[in-house]
């Protein structure tokens, strides 16, 4: 088996609070400060509003997690011993694919998620940062996390932590029927809350983004109308709900913005990791702010509703992780192989060289020994290669690891 390993830090064991503290900067920043440590040979790091999971092939499984955890001390402020945790082998590669199919998510079988997966991938692909070992991984639980998909009806009705959020502002108000929204961001998180609210017979939805072009694109797509960012303050006495989903590193809603703009009850949903909304908003008579641990009252009537299908979703991953490892397997012997007959070429070439060095050899003999070395190298390993080949068929993983073990050897005397 490879050495894959992950570090984790999800929604699962952290709330939100928790999961501030290890925002840990540009992703492709952080991947190239982690293969700048000795000793990790690919990276990849996925970080989201649920989650912050790092994956690294490190030459030595216990030496790899002492670097992730010196680089997480270092960047974060996180509580590395009760939020932290480590998966290795066939538990991290079960964990990606279970990903991918929505099954860790905090919505059951959102479809979000996959997408995330395939930019993260795609993104550590262009720096090079991912070669072949992080690359079956990842091709694999993209692939299963769409024939999930194709084969279950895990994400049919609420599939994202945007639909949540809305179904959890129906929820408060039991309905939303002429109800006045502002969508605070225009990204992908603010596109799934617009997509849901278009369900809805609202009174209005007004779209405030820092870049007004992707308001307006957003709110042509629900008949909404867009606003300059600097603006949404002076839309507040007018509207019911809010619901922020930006990317600002820091709170973009403070209690000075919202103290005496609203008579009314006022919703704010904030959706955002880092929070958007400052905790002391909720302090405001009337007004009701909720963030991501609170839609926990949603997402756990959506959890039961999709057990039978979750199910199904399982069955797949646990086939198709059997496949990830055999694939592994194989390429695990290749490799072997690949080492045993190079190990041997060159040991033919160094005797070739040498006995062509004592004999007189004409123009165009030598390429006859070359040749003849070459056969008696390939008929003496023929037997070792048809044995290791059905080693990895029979999964006899003694004798595999003997062989690895007896190269290793010979390469530490070679050095």
């Amino acid at each position: 088996m490879v050495n894959v390993l992950g570090l984790l830090v999800t929604h699962k064991w952290a709330d939100i609070d928790q999961l501030e503290c290890i925002r840990i900067g540009e992703t492709e920043e952080v991947v190239r400060q982690i293969l700048s440590y000795e000793g990790v040979n690919e990276c990849a790091v996925l970080q989201t509003c649920h989650r912050v999971e790092i994956y690294i092939v490190p030459d030595s499984l216990q030496e790899g997690r002492q670097i992730l955890l010196n680089y997480i001390e270092n960047q974060t402020e996180i509580d590395v011993d009760k939020y932290v945790r480590f998966y290795a082998g066939k538990k991290l590669l079960h964990h990606m694919l279970r990903l991918a199919s929505g099954l860790e998510s905090m919505v059951i079988g959102e479809d979000q998620i996959l997408g995330q997966l395939s930019e993260t991938y795609e993104e550590s692909r262009k720096c090079d940062a991912v070669q072949e070992n992080l690359s079956i991984a990842f091709e694999k639980s993209i692939n299963v996390g769409k024939a999930v998909r194709n084969k279950t009806k895990i994400n049919e009705g609420c599939v994202s932590v945007g639909s949540a959020a809305v179904d959890l502002a129906e929820e408060i108000l039991n309905d939303l029927t002429d109800k006045k929204v502002l969508i605070i961001g225009a990204g992908e998180m603010a596109t799934l809350v617009a997509k849901s609210l278009n369900e809805h017979n609202l009174g209005g939805v007004t779209v405030a983004n820092r870049t007004y072009e992707r308001a307006e694109r957003l709110s042509k797509k629900i008949d909404g109308r867009p606003i300059k960012y600097n603006q949404y303050t002076k839309h507040l006495p007018h509207v019911d709900i809010i619901i922020t989903a930006t990317g600002a590193p820091h709170p973009i809603i403070n209690q000075e913005d919202i103290e005496g703009v609203n008579g009314n009850e006022l919703i704010i949903i904030d959706i955002s990791n880092p929070r958007d909304v400052d905790k002391e908003v909720g302090e405001i008579p009337n007004v009701n702010l909720f963030d991501i641990d609170d839609l926990t009252i949603v997402t756990e009537k959506n959890r039961e509703k999709r057990l039978g299908e979750a199910e199904k979703a399982e069955q797949i991953c646990k086939r198709e992780l059997d496949l990830l490892i055999r694939k592994y397997e194989e390429k695990s012997i290749d490799d072997l192989i690949a080492t045993l007959h190079e190990r041997a070429d060159e040991i033919r070439r160094k005797e070739m060289e040498k006995a062509l060095h004592k004999l007189s050899i004409e123009n165009g003999d030598e390429e006859i020994i070359e040749d003849l070395t070459r056969s008696i190298k390939n008929k003496i390993l023929s037997d070792p290669t048809i044995a290791l080949k059905k080693a990895a068929v029979e999964r006899d993983q003694e004798l595999i690891e003997k062989a690895s073990k007896l190269f290793q050897i010979d390469n530490e005397e070679k050095k």
